[in-house]
């Protein structure tokens, strides 16, 4: 019989592990929640993004939810979706290639 794959979503406390895993080299101050990367990092592990599959819009929401906080995201003029758990390449001024971010256009924010 073939393995069974590994459902990142089954268990919280792995699925979070997975998901340390994919930012800590990013930004080691995830682990401090009153940090814009520590926000943001509650903020993907809050998501139902699966780890296993979704590596890269982790990274992108992870990237610009840190942003937004690290930057008064709140009080800009136009936060159109932001934090918003759909896809982050559909938050306003965020533009993409397939699922990678590849423009912010923050000339409206």
């Amino acid at each position: 019989a073939e393995p069974t794959p590994l459902d990142c979503n089954a268990d919280s406390e792995k699925r979070e592990e997975l998901i340390v895993e994919i930012l800590i080299p990013i930004s080691n101050e995830i682990t401090n929640s009153s940090t814009p990367a520590g926000k943001a990092a509650n903020f993907v592990i809050d998501s139902t993004m699966n780890p296993c599959e979704d590596t890269q819009a982790i990274i992108n929401q992870f990237a610009l939810a840190t942003l937004y906080y690290s930057t008064g995201g709140d009080q800009w003029i136009n936060n159109e979706g932001w934090l918003d758990y759909d896809n982050a390449c559909d938050w306003h001024g965020v533009g993409c290639e397939g699922e990678k971010v590849i423009v912010l256009n923050m000339g409206t924010f």
